[in-house]
């Protein structure tokens, strides 16, 4: 694979749709997709197409779980924020995720080790912490009633998969982690999950889930209520640099919509696997999979709690593992990532998630699944998430990698910071210092896939299917 360092993609002044969003194939102005969170959450909240034209101090275009809570750290800083979402607020991945919140990045620390060594891969680690903590304390500011559990279990079955979690559990020690559990014997597992298939896990007391589309539902209303502005419905067709106004050193954003103009100093791109921009870091860094979830029927509270009878997140630990947890009424909810393809639907696919849950849990077997449904995230050849910047002044995230739901708050947090930095600087130069977490999270080095335009998407599907073999080693 090859490393990607800002001299070899440098900046571009003018960006713009890609040919395919252009002739109309990209998906804009649509509702949230039939799921369980969409039946759940508040479907009478919504916000109106920007028209017209307006001035901000910075313009956030996507309005999922990065873009809403960067939003939001920027107006509890007094900036004027302005969010650009061209269907509903969490219409994509962060409104149809599992819900779980991940104690750590799905690639461990390894490539902060590699890249920056133990004192920045622990402050990674330290950040992911906060990160849960931001979740928690947001919720209870705002009064977010998002469902919000605490704990995780990573459920095991087999010795291999046994002696990677007490790595794990080692893992977190060194970075002061100690509140966790290795659980031994089929028999200790199942007074977390009620499954024949587990020998053991590691239990966290940090992790948990919620209903993410409540919260970022929370957050917009927080945003909004601080006197920031969000637009539904509204495609950006692209942006480019202007003249420098009078006292500004570096010259605003215009962002062009299909109804408007708008100007910003500052720019944020936090759409993840649904961009559509031709831009060479947005396309090469990340590419879109497949992930589907299912939601079983109401099983009682007695009945939930016969298969969980503890009401945390669930994960099989593997590379491919299947994630599942309770829901607030009762229900299973268990997804799985099932398609390297970069398809958001695929044939069967509540047929094949419905039979993955029953081969864990086969106390569901011939109950009713009331919802199915799929879409994309965005993973990186590394597994690490990515922050960075487009241009002076302009910044972007992506590529959870499967985590979105605690690592869009770090990141987004990262942002706000260097963006509250720039925005306080005279110069107005978009660093705030070079020992930010932003900072540090930007030496994190980017690797391209391999394969080019044509091959890519084939070569991820090949390496999917040796993840899968390699799943077979329990």
């Amino acid at each position: 694979m090859v490393s990607l360092t800002p001299d070899k993609m440098a900046s571009q002044e003018s960006v713009r749709l890609t040919a395919q969003a252009r002739t109309g194939s990209f998906a804009h102005g649509g509702a949230h997709i039939d799921s369980w969170y969409a039946a759940t959450a508040d479907t009478e909240l919504r916000f109106t197409e920007f028209v017209g034209s307006d001035r901000v101090d910075v313009c956030v275009i996507g309005g999922g779980l990065t873009g809403l809570a960067t939003a939001l750290e920027l107006t509890e800083r007094g900036a004027r924020v302005a969010v650009l979402e061209a269907n509903r607020v969490a219409w994509g991945a962060s409104g149809r995720n599992g819900g779980h919140i991940c104690s750590f990045t799905p690639c461990r620390s390894a490539p902060y080790l590699r890249d920056f060594g133990k004192e920045g891969a622990a402050r990674v680690f330290a950040m992911t912490r906060e990160g849960q903590e931001r979740i928690v304390q947001r919720a209870e500011r705002y009064g977010i009633d998002c469902d919000l559990r605490r704990g995780y279990y990573h459920a095991c079955e087999g010795k291999h998969q046994m002696q990677d979690a007490r790595e794990l559990q080692r893992e977190f020690a060194s970075y002061g982690y100690t509140e966790t559990q290795m659980l031994e014997g089929n028999e200790e597992s199942c007074t977390v999950v009620n499954s024949p298939r587990y020998i053991g896990g590691l239990l966290e007391t940090e992790g948990g889930h919620m209903h993410p589309l409540k919260y970022c539902q929370g957050m917009a209303r927080a945003i909004v209520a601080q006197g920031g502005k969000i637009y539904e419905d509204t495609l950006v067709l692209g942006w480019e640099r202007t003249g420098a106004e009078k006292g500004k050193a570096a010259s605003p954003y215009q962002i062009y919509c299909a109804k408007g103009d708008l100007v910003a100093d500052q720019l944020v791109v936090a759409c993840n696997a649904y961009q559509n921009f031709k831009h060479p870091i947005l396309n090469r860094e990340i590419l879109p999979v497949g992930s589907f979830v299912v939601a079983t029927e109401s099983l009682g509270k007695e009945g939930a709690e016969s298969i969980l009878p503890r009401d945390l997140s669930v994960a099989t630990n593997r590379n491919l593992g299947e994630y599942y947890r309770r829901t607030s009424d009762h229900r299973v909810l268990f997804g799985a990532r099932a398609n390297y393809s970069g398809k958001e639907n695929i044939r069967n696919s509540d047929t094949i998630v419905a039979k993955m849950m029953v081969n864990l849990l086969p106390s569901l077997e011939g109950v009713k699944i009331d919802y199915a449904w799929g879409g994309l995230l965005a993973i990186t050849a590394r597994r690490a998430f990515r922050v960075g910047r487009l241009g002076t002044g302009a910044y972007y995230a992506h590529g959870y990698s499967g985590s979105g739901v605690l690592l869009t708050q770090v990141a987004a947090h990262a942002m706000a910071q260097e963006i509250d930095g720039a925005q306080n600087d005279s110069l107005a130069t978009g660093r705030a210092g070079q020992g930010s977490d932003f900072a540090l999270l930007e030496k994190v080095r980017a690797w391209q896939f391999p394969g080019g335009r044509m091959w890519r998407k084939p070569m991820l599907v090949l390496a999917g299917r040796v993840m899968q073999l390699q799943d077979l080693r329990k």
